[in-house]
């Protein structure tokens, strides 16, 4: 079966690994918690935490495992990661800008 995640996130759930196979290039975004990553032929494990990347290098199996509950973003390209997370920000941005009515404070200066 193939997911498609698209812009979408994953929530893991404690000792629920996910499989995937030929995954080399994909970057996994840790969101939330703990994850643990192993890739067949790369030799150690990879441990990462909520804001922290890794890019995975083999291209055989990789399992990606949460300790303890955990939400992830898988990407294929990690520029349109960056370009999501810019467009993101932009939007909160505009928000509290429009909330403390800061066009008014513009137009006095």
């Amino acid at each position: 079966m193939n997911i498609d995640l698209g812009p979408g996130e994953l929530c893991l759930s404690d000792n629920q690994p996910i499989r995937l196979k030929r995954a080399k290039g994909i970057f996994i975004h840790c969101l939330e918690g703990n994850l643990w990553i192993t890739v067949e032929g790369i030799p150690g494990d990879t441990h990462l935490v909520a804001g922290q990347a890794y890019r995975i290098q083999g291209n055989g199996l990789a399992l990606v495992e949460s300790i303890g509950s955990g939400r992830l973003k898988i990407v294929r390209n990690q520029g349109n990661f960056q370009m999501s997370s810019l467009l993101q920000i932009g939007q909160r941005i505009r928000a509290m800008l429009s909330a403390s009515d800061v066009s008014d404070n513009k137009r006095l200066a």
